[in-house]
């Protein structure tokens, strides 16, 4: 495939909306502290834009782009750049391109999915904001209708992931009733 071909076919696949996220790494100059860049699409104002964020040797920095401006800054990146991974809804490219900006492409059909366009997501809790908790009540984190009260946040994010850890530990100890039990170095039972 020639790089026109593949600029055509990429520009034909964003402009559908099928991309999921791309990733474009390996600089072809050792001294561009540009690293990487990270693209996904999100959904802002009721217009669908590209996430695009530069991950430099110490910093990140994020842009929005719209899809248009996204499509034309390839080129750009097409001659900084060597290694690109373009996953779509139902298959991902991974190519790198020569000194001679030859293509070199794989392809490969994936499961079908669907790009989560949301800018903002939500983080999951094991224990949920708005549903009261006696315990977290007491100890001055929610409110008595269960909000969590703006100054206590950092508190219940940190219990919500020692919470994670316990969960996440569970699974790893013996089963029934004869699987042991815990001693401690004493010798003691706990």
């Amino acid at each position: 495939m020639e790089l026109h071909e593949l600029k055509a076919s990429l520009a034909s696949q964003i402009t559908q909306g099928t991309l999921i996220h791309a990733t474009i790494s390996n600089p072809r100059q050792k001294s561009n502290d540009l690293r990487r860049i990270k693209v996904k699409p999100i959904l802002l104002r009721d217009t669908v834009m590209m996430q695009v964020e530069f991950q430099f040797e110490r910093v990140m920095k994020h842009e929005n782009i719209l899809i248009d401006d996204f499509v034309g800054r390839l080129d750009d990146w097409f001659t900084e750049f060597r290694q690109f991974l373009f996953r779509f809804e139902e298959e991902e490219w991974q190519f790198q391109l020569s000194k001679k900006l030859k293509v070199a492409i794989k392809t490969s059909k994936k499961e079908p999915m669907k790009a989560l366009l949301s800018h903002d997501r939500k983080k999951t809790y094991l224990l949920e904001d708005g549903v009261p908790v006696p315990f977290l009540i007491r100890l001055g984190v929610m409110t008595e209708a269960g909000q969590v009260k703006k100054q206590k946040y950092d508190k219940f994010k940190q219990i919500n992931r020692f919470l994670e850890f316990v969960e996440d530990s569970i699974a790893a100890l013996p089963k029934g009733k004869n699987s042991g039990s815990w001693t401690s170095d004493a010798g003691n039972r706990i």
